[in-house]
This record gives C-alpha cells, structure tokens and sequence, in this order.
C-alpha cells in the first residue's frame, strides 16, 4: 500500500510544475507584472475547493475510476463525460509533454524526430508505470527532487537580487486571464486519487493537500523571480539546473498522468461504458499510450491543431473538477454540501471565461475566418463526448446495464 510521501509524489509530478512554472509565469507577469504571485495565490482558492470535493467523494468511495466512478452511479450521463474529459486531457496531455521534453532536452531536431522520440519516451513511461505502483513512485520522486533544486536554485537567486520587482499592474480583465492560467497551471495534483485502491485510507486527501503546498510554492518562487527586472534575474530562468528541471518535469510527468488515464478507461470497461476489452489495466495503460503515439502524430501532420488541441484541455479539466464538486455536494450536507456547491459554480465560471477566450483568432495556432481554432475544437470535443455519453449510456441501460465499478 502506498504512503502519504510516496503519494505525494505522483501528485506532484503528475503537475509538471517546473514546466508549468516556466510556462505561465512570463505570460502571468506581462498580464500584470508583480501581481503574479498574487494570481496563484487567487488561483489556490477553487483549486482548494475542489481538492475538498475530490477528498469528500474519495473517502466515501474510494476507487481507480476517480471522477468517473464518483459520479457515474448517481447521474451516468455526467460520470461518463467525466469519464470521457479525463481521458481526453490524459491522451493530449502526455503527447504534449512528450513533445515539449525533447523540445527543451534537443532542440535541433526535426519534428519527425521528436515525433519519433517522443513515441519511445511513453513507451517507456508506460511499461514503467505498468511494472509497480512503489517503482513508479520512487521514479517519480526522484524527479519531484531534481524540480525543488531548480526552485531552490531560484530562491538562491532572489536572495541575492532582493525584491526589486516590476510594478503590479493590469486591467481587470488582464487580471481574470492571469488567474485563468494560474488556475490550470495546478492541474494534475488529483491522479493521486486513482490510486485509492492501492493507498492507505486518508492518504490521497493527505498526499494532495501537501503536494497542493508544494506546488504554490514552486510557483510563487519562479514568479517572483519572473517580476524582477534584474538581469540576474533572467539568467537564472536559463540555468542548466532550471532547464532541467523542465526536462525532468515533463519526463516524469508523462508516467503519472497515464496513471488516472488508464485507470479510468479500465473503470469504464468494467461497467461496459468502453469495450469489455480495455477492462486489464495493463490493456487500458497500453491503449492510453497508444491513443498518446497517435495525438503525437499529430504534430508531424497538422501542428498547428496539435498544439491548440494542447491548449483546449483546460475546458475539459474545469469540466471534471465542476462534475467532482457537484458529485461531492449531492451527497454531502449543511456546510459542506455549501462548500462544494461554491467550488462548482467558481469552476464552471472559471471554465465558461477560459472557453470564451479561445474563441478569440488570435488565440492559438489555427483560425477559421474570425473565430479560434481552439475555441472550435473545444466545442467539438464536447459536442463529440455529450454524443457519445447519451449513446452509450442509453445503450447500456437499453441492454439492462453492466457490472457495477469496483470499490
């Protein structure tokens, strides 16, 4: 059984957050310099909300499907979209941080190469992850190490520079797309929940309320550093142990973020919600990456769609944090019930304004005429997983239904 530290692990890996940090940060701070410490910290407060739902619906029903498990009984319809928007953002998900780490690790190379290589590093996060929960665990915190050196690298440096950041600045609207980012930059934290079944009780509402911690102060150090204008400020975002840190995150991040894909598509298959086939969850983690290969296809065919189909996740994650929090409020009561009810409505608005955005051409790669290309493959996913769900759902319940998920 797993511990709380090596849960928290693949919590944290399972975020990138060296990655993440390096992402969003100097697009936070161009929105409103100074204030992007502040935006995290805003950004914490519906993450924490949801952190309490998930916890809420694990203890009461602990399982590997997680959110799809959750909700499932209760309003099938909603657990399979639940269901369905995790394996989106899993698949996606790992093709792009497949992508990105051979990108920082060798740059020079062709994107067949990197499409190439990309392919052979999720074969290999895969049969690692498929070998041994404690395995993967261990892997993974060495990885969460290598990431807390490069922040500490960070915090070396702003000792050093002191706090001469730049002015807090942005309109209210630049401050709505800074929380945004900041928002989804902590996503990934909930796959420790797929792993209740092979956990001590207690321990995934634990391990996510440290990694949670640890998380917000990664990305409180890179943005501080990131506000300052000092010249040693920049050079220290480029420092080799910094840039590996991006390497090491996206690396180890590929394993964790296949572990609450696969085990969802198995939960999924058990119910007869997918074919009978993808039941194993050795089968299930083999077409998860598989299903991961092909998106990254993607990249050598159409680029452009491959990277907005990257940036559209953040719909499908609000999607299943908002279906947790509903899920947890249904069965909870007085306060909590309270509790979980406002997470929903801050998620379900946080994902309204993030979809509302990609609808803007100049968001992403693609256009069609005057609207986003992300926007649109947004809503197509959707309108795809919506379809799907009522189809299958239906067809199951025409059918007299399947085996229930396993506790």
């Amino acid at each position: 059984m797993l511990s709380t530290h090596q849960s928290v692990s693949v919590s944290t890996s399972s975020v990138a957050p060296v990655y993440s940090a390096v992402v969003t940060v100097p697009l936070i701070v161009g929105l409103v310099g100074s204030g992007a410490p502040l935006a995290y910290l805003l950004a914490l407060v519906p993450i924490v909300l949801v952190w309490a739902g998930m916890s809420e619906n694990d203890d009461r029903q602990p399982d590997k499907g997680s959110i799809y498990a959750w909700a499932v009984r209760s309003h099938p319809v909603m657990g399979w979209i639940g269901g369905y928007c995790l394996a989106v953002t899993g698949v996606v998900a790992t093709s792009g941080l497949a992508y990105v780490a051979l990108d920082a690790w060798l740059p020079g190379l062709p994107a067949w190469a990197k499409a190439l290589a990309g392919a052979v590093l999720i074969a290999v996060a895969t049969a690692v992850s498929s070998t041994n929960v404690r395995i993967t665990s261990a892997v993974q915190t060495a990885g969460v190490l290598v990431q807390v050196a490069a922040a500490v690298v960070l915090v070396s440096v702003f000792l050093r520079v002191g706090p001469t950041l730049t002015p807090m600045t942005g309109t209210a609207t630049d401050w709505l797309h800074a929380v945004l980012l900041a928002v989804f930059a902590f996503w990934g934290f909930d796959a420790v929940y797929a792993l209740s079944e092979e956990s001590h009780p207690g321990v995934p509402r634990r391990a996510a309320a440290v990694s949670l911690v640890l998380l917000v102060a990664i990305f409180l150090v890179f943005s501080l550093l990131g506000a300052s204008p000092h010249p040693d400020a920049a050079e220290a975002l480029v420092h080799p142990v910094v840039v590996a840190g991006v390497v090491v995150s996206c690396v180890m991040a590929l394993g964790s973020t296949l572990i609450p894909t696969a085990r969802g598509v198995s939960a999924m298959a058990e119910r007869g919600h997918l074919p009978s086939a993808l039941t194993p969850l050795r089968t299930a983690e083999v077409a998860s990456a598989a299903g991961a290969v092909a998106w990254l296809a993607l990249a050598l065919v159409v680029p452009g769609i491959f990277w907005d189909s990257i940036e559209m996740l953040s719909i499908f994650v609000g999607a299943y944090f908002t279906i947790s929090s509903l899920t947890a409020a249904a069965h909870d009561r007085g306060a909590l019930k309270v509790v979980h009810l406002v997470g929903a409505a801050l998620m379900g608005l946080i994902t309204a304004a993030a979809l509302v955005t990609m609808f803007d051409p100049e968001y992403g790669e693609t256009r069609i005429g005057d609207v986003g290309g992300v926007g649109l493959l947004a809503v197509g996913f959707t309108a795809l997983g919506v379809a799907l769900a009522v189809l299958v759902v239906r067809g199951r319940g025409a059918s007299g239904g399947g085996r229930a998920v396993s506790a």
